[in-house]
């Protein structure tokens, strides 16, 4: 177990996608996760600004979940779920804020953790919510 193995299971990339994100090769990654390699300092703190990414993404989705939880309740309603936008494919999840589909995954499984209302996963073209999301980041 390295450093590097577990920052890249809390971000959720694959092999492929973290040598895609941080510009190296499949086995230089490999390298690094079974320690025959240590990453560069550079490539850590890449991996530590996208939990930093996810877990704000996610802090924010949390932020809109319980705003509309606690107005439902003080209007004498109760949210039966809240719906959740995945994006369908890699560039989807840029426009959201990540680099990856797998990475938004990791987002998403914090906010199921920590909601107050179950969360429903549908196709982002499908809320209005998300897609002002991806709105809001300027893409």
């Amino acid at each position: 177990m390295t450093a590097f193995a577990l920052l890249l299971s809390l971000v959720g990339l694959s092999h492929r996608e973290a040598a895609n994100f941080v510009g190296v090769s499949i086995d230089s990654v490999r390298g690094w996760i079974n320690g025959r390699r240590t990453p560069p300092a550079a490539v850590l703190d890449e991996l530590r600004a996208m939990i930093a990414a996810q877990e704000l993404a996610a802090a924010e989705a949390l932020e809109l979940i319980t705003e509309q939880y606690e107005e439902a309740l003080g209007a004498g309603r109760k949210l039966t779920a809240i719906d959740l936008g995945y994006p369908a494919d890699d560039a989807e999840a840029t426009l959201l804020g990540l680099p990856c589909v797998s990475a938004w995954r990791m987002m998403a499984a914090r906010v199921v953790a920590k909601s107050p209302v179950p969360v429903r996963l549908i196709p982002r073209s499908s809320t209005l919510a998300t897609a002002g999301a991806a709105e809001a980041h300027g893409k």
